[in-house]
């Protein structure tokens, strides 16, 4: 079992390694690099950022919250309390950024996708820069704390 941990907790810091990354980019240089575009140039790099995040991040992001989830079933079975709590409170960290992402970001990346596809700006661009942009620390800190919490489930298995 300790090895099944092992493994499973390095997926899960790999993927949400990736996740964080990706957010902490995202709110700490792309966010006020894109304050410097027009309207149309920001529709048209957010749109085919989004396009091409959208459909290649969802492989670490997924497989290490699936993972994180798989991690902390086998701390259960082990009755190991500080990994059980450490993988639990990670698993509530990706489980919080996911409802984030689904509920805010993920219709304002379809919406700034599917006009960048079509060649048009949105009317409403800024605003929904402004509001995808609203979530993004809340987002980075909830990646971090579960970075954070499965380094430390690692150590503590």
């Amino acid at each position: 079992m300790g090895t099944a941990h092992a493994i499973l907790t390095a997926i899960a810091i790999m993927g949400t390694a990736v996740i964080y990354g990706s957010d902490t980019f995202a709110a700490t240089v792309l966010r006020p690099a894109l304050t410097h575009l027009d309207d149309r140039a920001l529709g048209v790099l957010s749109g085919f950022v989004h396009l091409y995040g959208d459909r290649r991040l969802v492989i670490p992001g997924i497989g290490g919250t699936v993972a994180a989830g798989a991690a902390t079933l086998v701390a259960i079975m082990q009755e190991n309390l500080e990994t059980i709590v450490l993988d639990s409170v990670a698993l509530t960290a990706l489980l919080a950024w996911l409802g984030i992402y689904l509920r805010i970001n993920a219709p304002i990346n379809r919406a700034m996708t599917e006009a960048a596809l079509r060649g048009e700006t949105l009317g409403d661009i800024r605003m929904l820069q402004r509001k995808w942009e609203s979530v993004s620390i809340p987002r980075t800190t909830l990646q971090a704390v579960a970075v954070g919490c499965l380094f430390a489930a690692a150590v503590a298995s």
